[in-house]
């Protein structure tokens, strides 16, 4: 959120840019960094994620315009009906509610994906995979060209007032005239206990390799998919098919 924040910002004007990141770009505790994440239109009942979903996959569409990188593969998303109640009412839920804005769902998916069994499943046309390391450092050389300065260093404590700064862990003084905090769990003790508080928790990710041929997995012809409450990507970016029982973080 950071990088993307930056960039946005840093083609409205021309002020002097500082992002200061807690353990650098592309880390193993950003929840953005990996080989791929999913792409989609598809949530339910919920119009308005719809809705920014729409509108996100222009700007992603004019990054990598900007950056001259392919970083969203077009594979759809595939969601199979299964045993968990909750997750085939949300599958339901996201067919209903892309018919009714007239965004293509289908519904029919037996002949066209033939390495998946399932009694009953929705598709969306517009899910796809996000290369997203590759994004994010698509994302920094942009930003970097338009001068923001990307820094390394923990913020510590906000203080407000008259002359409002941060306090890094280095014990440095950065002062700042305007301050956007994309937040995180790491956030939580510069924000008002008021506030919501958010909680990681471990999400195991599995790799698999099919003992033939990868060519049913390739995102040519595999969809992102969604059953019970596991999601799975297609073959992109990585010789094997990711595997995620959910999303890595909740709100508590």
């Amino acid at each position: 959120m950071g990088l993307s924040t930056a960039c946005s910002i840093c083609k409205t004007g021309d002020s002097k840019i500082l992002l200061l990141d807690r353990h650098g770009i592309g880390n193993d505790y950003c929840s953005s960094n990996d080989v791929n994440r999913v792409f989609r239109y598809s949530y339910g009942n919920d119009e308005h994620y719809t809705g920014m979903a729409v509108e996100s996959l222009k700007l992603w569409k004019n990054l990598e315009e900007e950056s001259g990188q392919e970083l969203l593969l077009p594979t759809g998303l595939l969601m199979l009906q299964g045993e968990d109640r909750d997750a085939n009412g949300f599958n339901e839920a996201s067919y209903r509610t892309l018919s009714r804005l007239k965004l293509g769902a289908e519904e029919e998916i037996e002949k066209r994906f033939p390495q998946f069994r399932a009694e009953k499943g929705f598709f969306d046309p517009h899910g796809g995979v996000l290369l997203a390391s590759k994004a994010l450092y698509a994302l920094s050389s942009l930003i970097q060209k338009h001068g923001v300065t990307v820094r390394k260093g923990q913020a510590m404590k906000l203080v407000l007032g008259d002359q409002p700064s941060v306090e890094t862990s280095a014990g440095e003084i950065v002062r700042f005239h305007k301050l956007v905090v994309t937040i995180g769990p790491w956030s939580n003790t510069l924000l008002s206990p008021r506030l919501t508080s958010m909680v990681s928790t471990r999400q195991q990710l599995v790799y698999f390799k099919p003992q033939n041929s990868l060519d049913l997995f390739r995102p040519r012809t595999c969809p992102v998919f969604f059953t019970d409450k596991h999601y799975g990507l297609p073959a992109a970016g990585i010789d094997g098919r990711a595997s995620r029982p959910g999303e890595g973080e909740q709100i508590r």
